[in-house]
């Protein structure tokens, strides 16, 4: 395994973080790049933690949380590079979030393949029922 360099910084170029989301299937076929990887930093730079993955200069892995820190968080966008995928990044960057607020109660929308490593790191299917309203931008 490479060697992982694990950061906190919220400012992620929109570049690194577009093309990190295209290698997990995030982003549609011919999206433009500078204009979703630009609402995609802004999107990061407004949350309350990023932990992002680096080998070097490449962004292999991020995750962000939207949290009011004492009552409640909710987990968002856990992505790694298919290439870094089942090398325990993925559970890093999860346990870095819930490790900066451990008594608070975590929520988070995955997709089925992070299923697994949600688990490893404690969380369980809620029954609650889940709503939405809107669309997202990006």
């Amino acid at each position: 395994m490479a060697k992982i360099i694990f950061k906190t910084t919220k400012k992620l170029l929109p570049t690194a973080l577009f093309d990190l989301y295209g290698s997990v299937g995030w982003t549609e076929a011919g999206a433009n790049s500078k204009k979703h990887g630009a609402l995609l930093a802004k999107v990061y730079a407004n949350s309350d933690l990023v932990f992002s993955a680096w080998d070097g200069k490449i962004l292999v892995g991020t995750v962000r949380a939207i949290t009011d820190k004492y009552a409640h968080g909710c987990i968002f966008g856990l992505a790694v590079r298919p290439e870094y995928q089942n090398q325990g990044i993925g559970g890093k960057l999860l346990e870095m979030c819930v490790r900066k607020y451990p008594k608070i109660h975590w929520g988070a929308t995955i997709e089925n393949p992070q299923a697994a490593v949600f688990a490893e790191q404690g969380f369980v299917k809620s029954e609650r029922d889940h709503l939405e309203k809107g669309v997202c931008p990006i």
